[in-house]
């Protein structure tokens, strides 16, 4: 496990330098050695990995010149992710109520002017992914998704009785887009939209939380100037683990690998974990950098305002987290902060004295936990995370293709 959590400012700035600078040196050998005068002495199998590995470089050098921070935001449906998500960025734009109102992953990102770009599937894509999902249930057809209905779908399954679980979401979902085709059918292909200013809060919702709209969306960014107090970071405000729709499962794992930290948000009212969320992290083990999730999982324990046994409840959750294997113990007591984002919410509209505050005060709670977490991921970033990502360039390294006694790299 790496930890080096406590570097002074300059040694990490040092450390990035260093980084970029090594990681120039290398990108130049390696377009270097993919000119047309080494296409013989290399070959087409080693171009095509050095290809790959010049790709993965370059990545790695942007994401670290402008200390970009993706940030995922998991936990069961109706937990406060949206509101978390909302308190975090300074900005209620995420919808927030007590029913399912995430059907499709948002990205929110600084920027010096609130904007929303909201980007449509082709009816092509759709199509394709129609099709990918009949087949993970045992269905091989060519006609068009458009063709198809809920009853020919219910005939189709009458037909195989070995459906599974996991099987019986991707259903659900199939018949989700079928009961929606006609909604959906319209916003196929359609040009991206942009929403701006107080549209934000009014406009944008729709195409979250609505499935007869949000089933037809690919991307979601949302460009906010709240974010300002830390404006490297992009989160990802994902659906829930307990959602019955496969597609939201899949959404999720694949942010959570993809992030560079995750935030779990738990109820601190209601401590026990459920089979949905162990199952889930028990389904996604570790990111695309062979890191476990774990180690770079914060968890939030959210509402703690309403929590009436607030301590016995954080060492519920404490207890949980490692007996589930969830997270390594010896990251749980720091990376476990109690608060509530409707606290924060409250402040940002400037009502100081409200009773969500004055509970957690009386708990003993002097923050609504959001700057605490925020720091705390900072601190992860600057350290743990650059760290990371320089072993993933050195195995970079040790997969390179060209054989080093040739010095050609």
């Amino acid at each position: 496990m790496i930890f080096i959590m406590y570097l002074h400012k300059s040694d990490i700035s040092m450390n990035r330098e260093e980084t970029l600078a090594k990681l120039n040196s290398e990108i130049e050998c390696v377009q270097n050695l993919l000119g047309t005068q080494y296409n013989e002495v290399i070959g087409v199998s080693r171009q095509q990995k050095l290809k790959s590995i010049l790709n993965k470089m370059t990545n790695f050098h942007k994401k670290i010149k402008n200390n970009t921070f993706e940030i995922s935001i998991v936990g069961l449906e109706k937990s406060g992710k949206s509101t978390f998500a909302n308190a975090f960025i300074g900005n209620d734009i995420l919808p927030s109520k007590d029913a399912r109102c995430t059907y499709t992953a948002t990205s929110i990102r600084f920027g010096s002017e609130n904007v929303a770009k909201i980007e449509f599937y082709s009816d092509e894509q759709f199509d394709e992914d129609f099709h990918r999902k009949l087949e993970l249930i045992g269905i091989s057809d060519t006609r068009s998704w458009s063709e198809w209905t809920v009853n020919q779908l219910e005939q189709e399954i009458q037909k195989n009785a070995s459906i599974n679980s996991e099987q019986n979401n991707i259903v659900h979902d199939i018949a989700e887009i079928l009961e929606n085709k006609n909604s959906i059918q319209n916003l196929l292909g359609k040009s991206t939209l942009s929403f701006s200013g107080d549209e934000l809060e009014t406009e944008v919702r729709e195409y979250i939380e609505n499935p007869a709209i949000a089933l037809a969306v690919k991307e979601i960014i949302i460009h906010s100037d709240k974010l300002s107090a830390m404006p490297n970071a992009i989160l990802y405000d994902v659906p829930g683990f307990d959602s019955p729709t496969q597609l939201h499962k899949d959404q999720t794992r694949t942010w959570m690998k993809k992030s560079d930290a995750v935030i779990l948000i738990v109820n601190a009212d209601r401590p026990s974990f459920n089979d949905s969320l162990v199952k889930f992290f028990e389904s996604v083990d570790k990111d695309d950098d062979g890191i476990s999730i774990g180690e770079k999982l914060f968890v939030f324990a959210n509402r703690a305002d309403v929590a009436t046994t607030l301590n016995e409840n954080l060492q519920r959750i404490r207890e949980e987290l490692r007996n589930y294997r969830i997270m390594p113990s010896d990251l749980i007591q720091e990376r476990l902060i109690a608060g509530s984002a409707k606290a924060r919410l409250e402040l940002n509209k400037g009502n100081e004295s409200s009773s969500v505050l004055q509970s957690l005060r009386e708990k003993g709670i002097n923050s609504d936990g959001i700057d605490v977490i925020r720091n705390n991921l900072e601190i992860y970033n600057d350290t743990v995370r650059l760290s990371v990502m320089q072993q993933r360039i050195q195995k970079l390294r040790q997969h390179r293709t060209v054989d080093k006694s040739k010095k050609m790299w």
